[in-house]
């Protein structure tokens, strides 16, 4: 092989190399609504991720969860007592594929992924409730995952990096048959609404997801 050969393979080796860099790449994907639910789980366990929605710009993946393998597990577990700090940084894990769109057109999401959140410490309010005891706290937060999507009418995957921010409304219940957890992670693009109306907005949807997953486990029994 002559030199001017040589010196175009190396050329074009070179080159592809800057190619499949360039397309392995995460794109980024900033994730301006939507939300992650979990819990009614026992609070020393990952809770049950019950319901997957989020929406950007380019993108958007939805599911209940209903059948399909996914969990939240919280870096650490807080102490229930009025005042005393909780961190809702967790991750989320789906071990299937979900449905997905990439500028309109359908994707699927590669599985297993992680879905990463990073909360600021907040403080539990803790009130007893006949004979037990509940404990929320409300905190911002900000999410990361590097997701694979596969083009559901054939060609090549791509990487898609996303990033958003959001507020999280964390609960614990403590009762005579143990210590229970439900999570809601809100995304948002606009700042974070007042406290007091995001209580209002959150607890509601959590009562609700609360008779959603009941409902859903007594399905479940009764199947089995």
């Amino acid at each position: 092989m002559g030199r001017g050969s040589l010196v175009f393979v190396r050329v074009t080796i070179c080159a592809m190399s800057v190619c499949a860099g360039v397309h392995a790449e995460a794109e980024p994907s900033r994730v301006t609504s939507g939300l992650v639910v979990a819990g009614f789980s026992p609070a020393e366990m990952a809770a049950d991720a019950e319901d997957l929605q989020l929406s950007g710009n380019r993108l958007n993946i939805g599911s209940s969860l209903e059948d399909e393998r996914a969990f939240l597990q919280l870096v650490s577990l807080p102490t229930l007592a009025d005042g005393a700090f909780v961190d809702f940084s967790g991750s989320l894990v789906v071990e299937d594929a979900l449905a997905a769109q990439v500028n309109g057109a359908p994707y699927r999401v590669t599985a297993p992924f992680t879905i990463a959140f990073t909360a600021a410490p907040a403080r539990l309010a803790c009130a007893p409730v006949d004979s037990s005891i509940t404990c929320d706290a409300i905190a911002p937060f900000t999410l990361a995952a590097d997701l694979t999507f596969t083009p559901v009418l054939g060609g090549p995957p791509q990487i898609q990096h996303l990033f958003g921010a959001g507020t999280v409304h964390g609960s614990f219940f403590r009762s005579s048959v143990g210590d229970f957890a439900a999570f809601e992670y809100r995304l948002q693009a606009s700042p974070t609404p007042e406290p007091a109306s995001l209580s209002l907005i959150v607890t509601g949807s959590l009562m609700t997801c609360a008779n959603m997953v009941r409902r859903r486990h007594a399905i479940r029994r009764n199947r089995h």
